[in-house]
């Protein structure tokens, strides 16, 4: 099987054995959608087990091109990387 089935398939296993106490939403990076690599796996895997998606993209000061060329099917919600950092940031760090 591909990449994103057997990802997809342990999952299931994972969540059937030990269910999420929340809502789950699949966190990917804002690379644009291409036949093959982490985009294309990350795609296939929401809509295998029908997850949103969260996008994560470099801040503009970084990449300019890394927002415009995001693949957001099934994004539902959409940060910058210095925005996500600064949740992740322990306070006083």
């Amino acid at each position: 099987g591909t990449v994103a089935a057997t990802v997809s398939r342990l999952l299931r296993q994972r969540w059937e054995a030990s269910p999420p106490g929340k809502p789950v939403i699949l966190v990917t990076q804002g690379d644009p959608l291409a036949a093959r690599g982490i985009s294309a796996i990350t795609r296939a895997v929401a809509s295998e087990l029908s997850l949103p998606r969260a996008l994560v993209c470099l801040d503009d000061s970084i990449d300019p091109s890394h927002s415009r060329d995001a693949d957001r099917d099934g994004v539902i919600l959409e940060l910058r990387y210095s925005m996500l950092a600064g949740v992740l940031e322990p306070p006083g760090a």
